[in-house]
């Protein structure tokens, strides 16, 4: 989230969005990946 509130909005509205979209796109990476090693370690940790 904070790189989408650093970028300017000018920036955002012309043509160089690209980094803005490879940024938050990163982001849901990391959160995805983030969430299922915790969901993989939940599960790890259920089964005995």
């Amino acid at each position: 989230m904070t790189i989408v509130l650093r970028v300017d909005p000018r920036r955002f509205a012309g043509g160089e969005n690209i980094g803005t979209t490879v940024g938050v796109v990163m982001a849901a990476v990391v959160i995805v990946g983030f969430t299922a090693l915790t969901a993989r370690k939940l599960r790890t940790m259920d089964v005995p």
